[in-house]
This record gives C-alpha cells, structure tokens and sequence, in this order.
C-alpha cells in the first residue's frame, strides 16, 4: 500500500473518516465507498475541525455525497471538484440559504457559478475595471464585454463554497486557495479549504482570528488570473 496516501471510508451519514487497510475494497459496498486521499494527515485533521466549527456553529449537514452525485454534478457542470472539497462533502453537505445545495442544484447555484464572471462584467461597463494583460479596450462598451468573456471562459470555473466565496477548480489539487469576489473586489479569504471554513462563521468577537487565518501570505498557491488580480487589490 502506498504510504503516502491514505485510505478512508465515508458514509451515507456523514461520519468521519477511520483510517482503513486494503480490505476496504471487498468489505464494504453499496452505501460505504472507499477512496484513496492524497492528503497529509495534518490537512486532514484541519479539514475534521472545519466541519466541527461548523457544527458548533449552528451549521446544519445533510448526509454526505456518493461518489457518483459528486461525478453527476461535475458532468453538469463542466468541472472537477478538487480532492479536499470532494472529501468534504462526501463526509457532510452543508444547507443554508447561502451554501450550494450540489444534491438538487437551483437557480441560487447557477447563479453563483456565473457570479464571478458577471460582476467582472459590470465593472466593465461601468469604465471603472480593465485587464491589461487583455490588450487594449475595445472603446465599444460591449465588444469589451465580449472579449472580456472570451478570456475568462479560458481560466478553469471557480467553484462556490458559501455566499461569494470560490474556490478554483484546478489545479485539481487539495490546499487551492479561497477567494471572495465581488466583481473586480477579488481577495484572498483562507490558504485553503480547511482554513477558509475554520475563519467562516467565526466569533466576531476573537481578537485573534485574522492573524491566524490571514487573509494572505507568500505560501499560498498561484491561480492565474484571481491571484493577480486579488495582488492588484492589496496594492
């Protein structure tokens, strides 16, 4: 067995993981799935206290996905789910008006998949945002727009974890960092998934919360486009 992956089982109610062994694989059917996790166990735990703040507070979970919602979800939509989400919502689906219900998507997820690219988008016709790195403005507000489109349907789709906050689709890798966009207001909000949910329904009133869960430092992954334009902003 390979050591540097580990193998977990998750369940139709959402436990946690227990490490298991290779027996996984004839042992457990129908509603257990075995998957192969090439996460450290450090992340691992971060991911377990993410879903235990949650749950403290006030976060409701439904059963957590099978592998196959997961894949229905990813055809429908044209992306992969990186590893860490992927094993976070097999272990639990979090509900609420702001969270994406994955299991029966609904105009509120359509939405918020279009969101990135829409606020962009009215920035532009606004006159007040432009990417240099695009070339020139088109003077005509919605030849703009269109090339505007063209490049940013060529950036890997940002997948919504709660209200504006995204997480990029690829690499297809755990500890991609979160961003909150709002139009061209993009800003780093956690190193990675874990971290992001750890600061996520924080007590307001922890004077510490910001310094261990900043909103950016030099360690956190590049993504083209969003980490540039989220560097512009801190500018």
């Amino acid at each position: 067995m390979n050591d540097d992956v580990n193998w977990y089982i998750t369940d139709r109610q959402g436990s946690m993981p227990d490490l298991l062994n290779d027996r996984c694989f004839t042992q457990f059917t129908g509603i257990n799935e075995c998957m192969a996790i090439n996460m450290t166990s450090f992340y691992l735990d971060q991911l377990h206290a993410a879903k235990t703040h949650l749950l403290a507070r006030g976060v409701v979970f439904a059963s957590g996905m099978l592998e196959n919602e997961l894949q229905s979800v990813e055809a429908r939509f044209s992306f992969r789910f990186p590893p860490d989400l992927r094993v976070f919502l097999q272990w639990g689906l979090p509900i609420g008006t702001r969270f994406p219900d994955w299991r029966d998507p609904d105009e509120f997820v359509f939405d918020r998949l279009r969101w990135p690219a829409e606020g962009i988008y009215i920035d532009i016709r606004n006159q007040v945002f432009w990417w240099s790195e695009w070339g020139d403005r088109p003077q005509n507000v919605q030849e703009a727009v269109e090339l505007a489109s063209s490049r940013l349907s060529q950036l890997p789709p940002l997948i919504p974890i709660y209200g504006h906050s995204y997480i990029p689709s690829e690499p297809n890798a755990e500890e991609n960092p979160v961003f909150s966009i709002h139009q061209a207001d993009v800003i780093h909000r956690g190193r990675n998934l874990a971290e992001y949910l750890l600061w996520s329904h924080h007590d307001q009133t922890d004077p510490t919360i910001e310094d261990r869960y900043p909103v950016f430092d030099d360690s956190y992954k590049v993504i083209p486009f969003w980490t540039d334009l989220a560097m512009q902003n801190y500018s």
